[in-house]
């Protein structure tokens, strides 16, 4: 992964993540259960909402969770190897969708993030 220095403290990095990773996707089914439980759709019985129905409803909402949480992981391990002093991160923005040329099942959601640190002495 390649990380771009913007300017004094301001760097940048993009990755895919693979929506196919079992990782994720026990994540993701984890954040569908907690949420079905928690919300209220008309028509449902709160707490009894199909996973069909929830997802319609908060998929963007959960792969921004999910997408969050990987892109703080990756950037712990980023900046530990690569000698950062890690601030924070300001931003990051998920790309569009896009399948993998070789293999038309897999899935990938391409995030850009911008974050600031400062090299350790």
């Amino acid at each position: 992964m390649n990380i771009i220095k913007k300017n004094d403290f301001y760097y940048s990095f993009k990755m895919d993540i693979d929506l196919n990773d079992p990782e994720i996707l026990q994540s993701f089914s984890q954040k569908l259960l907690k949420i079905s439980k928690e919300i209220d759709i008309p028509g449902y019985q709160k707490g009894h909402i199909p996973p069909h129905v929830v997802i319609t409803h908060y998929r963007d909402q959960i792969m921004k969770e999910i997408c969050g949480e990987k892109v703080d992981q990756t950037l712990k391990i980023l900046l530990q190897e690569n000698q950062y002093s890690y601030l924070y991160y300001s931003e990051f923005m998920l790309k569009e969708q896009k399948q993998a040329e070789d293999d038309q099942a897999q899935m990938f959601i391409h995030v850009e993030v911008n974050f600031l640190a400062h090299e350790k002495d």
